[in-house]
């Protein structure tokens, strides 16, 4: 390419050379493709967990209690002697993840590469093309957030296979780390069907909203996945994305001053939020439907202590060398990661479902 120094290759072409070289003049094209990833983007950011890297190899392990210990002596005045109990503790279990890699392809063709003139030219080229290719590896890793994978036999567990509407029985997909919840039954989501208006009115008056009004209400839902052991707050739920209905059953409550809009969540989640309990609900397009009718409101309830997105080391977002494909006339890049799903603690997700947008009066 003769507007380069001969020292210059496509192999050089990484985020260093564009930095030093290009010269932006335009603005970046407008994504109108897109969508708004909310609920990955608060994994992204989370300060403690969410995203972490795991040595590659085989994939990574986490161990769950499955019961309680009951390995004790009592003794009293009336009874100071008694054998002790020296049968082994068996009372956690280890769940098994596998790693996924995704290579998305960056190429160029010969024509392309040979008709730009100088070195900032191929500078903004070259990275409004990465740009698109940044945004479709992205893309594709959420879909494995929410739908999962199984590549080869081996599985990543998205939302959708976890977080059910019936949990009483395995995934499709599978038991979810290898462990069944025929064998551990509380191995699985929370999971209540409100089958009902989201807002009720007698005489006049609101009697009963979907916040808290009976056993199948979101309080009841959350209190059943904060129930099991945990550090605080940590053991509750604290995001909570929902499809259109139930956001704007909810915004109708906030207007009430019922629940009250997150300052914060444009901040960190990239879209407006509305709090309950410890909880921050938003919009996400991702929730599959009701199965009852689409026409109702679905939300998750969602604890991210208890699962991590997880790269392997070294093979996060990582570019290859580019190489010049003679029988193609082509440029080619890879764009490697390597991931997989952590899910401990099923218990303290859930859904909630059957909210029916319109109020009932009598």
């Amino acid at each position: 390419m003769p507007a380069f120094p001969p020292t210059v290759k496509p192999s050089t072409i990484d985020d260093f050379f564009m930095s030093v070289m290009l010269k932006m003049s335009k603005k970046d094209p407008t994504d109108i493709t897109t969508p708004n990833y909310p609920l990955f983007r608060k994994l992204e950011k989370k300060e403690v967990k969410g995203v972490i890297e795991e040595n590659p190899g085989h994939g990574p392990v986490r161990d769950i209690y499955y019961k309680t210990e009951d390995r004790y002596t009592e003794l009293s005045a009336g009874q100071k002697i008694q054998p002790r109990d020296y049968r082994p503790h068996e009372n956690l279990t280890r769940l098994q993840f596998d790693w996924i890699m995704l290579i998305s392809h960056l190429a160029i063709s010969t024509y392309d590469w040979e008709n730009i003139n100088t070195p900032e030219e191929l500078g903004t080229f070259l990275t409004r093309k990465k740009k698109g290719v940044d945004k479709s590896h992205r893309n594709r890793l959420v879909n494995y957030l929410w739908e999962g994978i199984t590549v080869g036999g081996q599985k990543l567990f998205g939302i959708k296979d976890v977080i059910r509407f019936t949990p009483t029985a395995d995934p499709t997909r599978g038991a979810v780390g290898g462990v069944g919840v025929a064998d551990v039954s509380n191995h699985t989501n929370k999971s209540k069907n409100f089958n009902a208006a989201f807002d009720q009115y007698v005489g006049g008056g609101q009697t009963a909203t979907m916040l808290d009004s009976g056993a199948n209400s979101l309080l009841s839902l959350y209190i059943d996945c904060g129930y099991n052991d945990g550090e605080g707050a940590d053991a509750f739920p604290d995001l909570m994305p929902c499809n259109e209905i139930y956001w704007r059953c909810l915004h109708r409550l906030a207007q009430r001053k019922l629940c009250f809009y997150d300052d914060n969540s444009m901040k960190e989640l990239g879209v407006p939020g509305i709090t309950f309990q410890t909880m921050t609900a938003f919009y996400d397009r991702n929730i599959p439907n009701d199965p009852n009718t689409s026409t109702y409101g679905v939300s998750m309830l969602w604890n991210s202590n208890y699962f991590e997105w997880a790269y392997a080391k070294g093979i996060r977002h990582r570019w290859s060398k580019g190489r010049e494909r003679d029988l193609d006339t082509a440029y080619c890049w890879d764009k490697y990661s390597q991931v997989t799903a952590l899910w401990h603690g099923l218990d303290r997700f859930g859904v909630h479902y059957g909210i029916i947008p319109t109020p009932t009066t009598s």
